[in-house]
């Protein structure tokens, strides 16, 4: 009961409420849904971004071992991993 003193008092109609109610539930909706689809797409955003230094990274230092692999030279390629591992990104 006190929902409808608090109308009577601030003399708001029931079709007014409603419609009040309404635009206020659909500005929020609308918020969720753009903040949503916000945070979705900054996501994908960074995953591609991340996926694409690892390709890049990848084909950098796998290059340099298969290089030394091809020509034995074992101590070299054990700093060139050690290198890569050190380079957390």
């Amino acid at each position: 009961m006190p929902l409808k003193t608090l109308t009577r008092h601030l003399r708001i109609r029931p079709l007014t409420g409603r419609l009040l109610a309404y635009m206020v539930l659909l500005t929020l909706l609308l918020s969720l849904l753009s903040t949503g689809y916000q945070i979705f797409s900054e996501y994908r955003q960074e995953r591609d971004r991340l996926e694409e230094y690892q390709h890049r990274a990848t084909n950098m230092v796998g290059r340099t071992v298969t290089s030394q692999l091809w020509t034995l030279n074992l101590e070299e390629m054990q700093e060139t991993l050690d290198a890569a591992l050190s380079l957390s990104g």
